[in-house]
Order: C-alpha cells, then sequence, then structure tokens
C-alpha cells in the first residue's frame, strides 16, 4: 500500500556515507550531512539510498527542523528509493523525494531574499 504524504512529515536527517552499518561508537569519526526527508517510515541507523549518492547512506539522527536554509546552507531533499536493501513505494505526492508546491515555494522565498540582497547598492557603488 503506497501511503499518501502529508507535508507536516517533513524532518531535517542527519546521515554518514558508508556502504556498511556504522558500530554506533564509531559514528563521531565519520562527517555528517544534512537532508530534508519526507519519508516517515527511515528510522535511526537505517541503511538507506538515494541514486544520486554513492555509497549508500546509514541515518545517525534527526532534526525536527523543516527550514531549508540552516545554518547558512541550503538543505537539498533526499530521494530514497531503498531502506536496509529493500525497495520502497514512494509515497502518493512525492517527487524525487521533495513535495513539489513546498519545494517551489521555498525556492520562491529564498530566490526573493537573494534578490534583495544583489540590488541593494550605493549610488556611489552604481558609478564604479
Amino acid at each position: 500500500m503506497v501511503k499518501q504524504i502529508k507535508k507536516d512529515n517533513m524532518r531535517t536527517t542527519i546521515v554518514i556515507f558508508t556502504d556498511h552499518k556504522v558500530p554506533v561508537s564509531e559514528i563521531p569519526n565519520y562527517k555528517k550531512y544534512k537532508f530534508l526527508c519526507n519519508y516517515d517510515l527511515v528510522k535511526q541507523y537505517d541503511m538507506i539510498e538515494d541514486p544520486r549518492y554513492c555509497p549508500q547512506m546509514m541515518v545517525v539522527g534527526f532534526d525536527p527542523s523543516t527550514k531549508r536554509r540552516q545554518k547558512g546552507l541550503v538543505l537539498k531533499d533526499i530521494y530514497i528509493t531503498r531502506i536496509n536493501g529493500k525497495c520502497i513505494n514512494q509515497p502518493i505526492g512525492l517527487i524525487n523525494g521533495s513535495i513539489p508546491e513546498t519545494y517551489h515555494n521555498l525556492n520562491k522565498r529564498e530566490a526573493i531574499t537573494e534578490e534583495s540582497r544583489t540590488i541593494k547598492v550605493t549610488l556611489e557603488q552604481a558609478r564604479e
């Protein structure tokens, strides 16, 4: 059965890149990466696969934040096709791991913010 995705299911997933499960004691030795995740079936220590990345990833934590921009970085949505080696059905409403209207609305807001930064120049700066 394919689940209907709800907009409030998004959270930040923290992963490490590895091709095997890593003992919990060794996790601090790995660099951690954050992705926005719309998959509520992912659990801590699952091995997940996104066809855009190699090797696999191990989920090491979650953050309830749904902000696309965190600490100056713009997070990408993760597109999970396998969990622990098993193919998963994509929840209804997701396209490559993203909820289309949410993704576009966030990008529009970021574009407006970027645009307002680039057009703020003084008259002196414009003359140069």
